[in-house]
């Protein structure tokens, strides 16, 4: 679908430059200021914004093997926000329907992807459970008779169906719920993020000193919501792993009457080393989500207040803070 002819607005706050033209149409000058937010820019970006598209960056295709190609360079870009908005600057044009269409498709890529390895561990689990049961068996601890009882049929089509409808729903129902720690973490950090947005658009007195369209706003959350998401599903990932380990390391050691002892023989803190990988994605992420929104604002949209950024840090720390009390009195 063809573009649509670009309108001759501030690259920054969207206002209308008509007039501007109208009055310079005699000299024909090769850069504008906007009356409005003082912002400079070239007139030959404004009307032809292909001028400076970035040839890394998603947003700037609408061809899906080129924004498919274009995905390892705007995440490596992610992770350095600085670097990012240095790069991705306000006068870069914005495509927010197409940003978010492509965040859309990433999450549900990023979602498929940590169900069918989460689906893989835990049919690992079942097979290491079951084989427990047949060491028992083996090493005459308890009956062959009892044995069924604790192993799975992995040859019927219902427990793989099962495993495939819990596996893909799951997740999904404990995010919005809120009663698992990946949840939880990334309720805490959208959290942070919609209170960036407030600051920025909501508030008059902030949204004043911003004067910025809300299309940037709108990139803004959108590939910061994308790194929670990508967030959640590692910490995801990163339990199914722990519990892989857990089966993995348990061993046969004993029985009394049918049942059988289990000892973890192997990766004995593997819960521990877990909990550790995901307080680390967790601090690190809080982390970027400011450095990300105060690069924006500094560095991106190059507004010239101090007050803002500050602000915003403040309201988001505090928003998450209070997502967490939340979670803490009602999970």
């Amino acid at each position: 679908m063809p573009e649509r002819e670009p309108q001759p607005i501030c690259p920054k706050c969207g206002y209308d430059q008509s007039g501007a033209i109208a009055t310079g149409e005699k000299q024909c000058p090769v850069d504008g200021t906007c009356p409005e937010c003082g912002q400079k820019f070239a007139w030959a970006d404004v009307f032809d914004p292909s001028r400076v598209f970035l040839p890394w960056y998603i947003e700037h295709t609408g061809k899906k093997r080129a924004a498919a190609r274009r995905i390892p360079a705007t995440l490596r870009n992610l992770l350095l926000p600085n670097v990012f908005w240095k790069k991705l600057s306000v006068q870069s044009p914005v495509y927010p329907k197409r940003l978010w269409a492509w965040v859309a498709t990433g999450v549900l890529a990023l979602y498929a992807l940590a169900a069918m390895l989460s689906i893989a561990l835990t049919a690992y689990n079942t097979f290491r459970w079951n084989q427990l049961a047949t060491d028992a068996v083996t090493q005459g601890l308890i009956p062959s008779s009892a044995a069924a009882q604790y192993q799975t049929d992995m040859a019927r089509w219902s427990f793989w169906s099962d495993l495939l409808l819990d596996q893909f729903f799951t997740p999904w129902m404990e995010f919005i719920s809120g009663d698992d720690t990946a949840s939880q973490i990334a309720l805490i950090l959208a959290g942070m993020i919609l209170l960036w947005a407030v600051i920025l658009v909501v508030i008059p007195v902030t949204r004043r000193l911003a004067k910025l369209r809300m299309a940037h706003v709108h990139r803004a959350i959108a590939l910061s919501l994308l790194m929670v998401i990508l967030v959640f599903m590692l910490t995801v990932l990163t339990g199914a792993v722990s519990n892989v380990l857990r089966y993995a390391g348990l061993t046969v050691t004993g029985s009394w009457g049918n049942a059988f002892n289990l000892t973890q023989a192997r990766f004995v803190q593997a819960d521990l080393y877990a909990r550790w990988v995901v307080t680390v994605l967790f601090v690190a992420t809080l982390i970027w989500i400011q450095w990300f929104w105060i690069a924006a604002i500094l560095r991106g949209w190059q507004i010239r207040s101090f007050m803002l950024p500050v602000l915003g840090l403040i309201a988001s720390l505090l928003a998450g803070y209070t997502v967490f009390l939340y979670l803490t009195v009602y999970s």
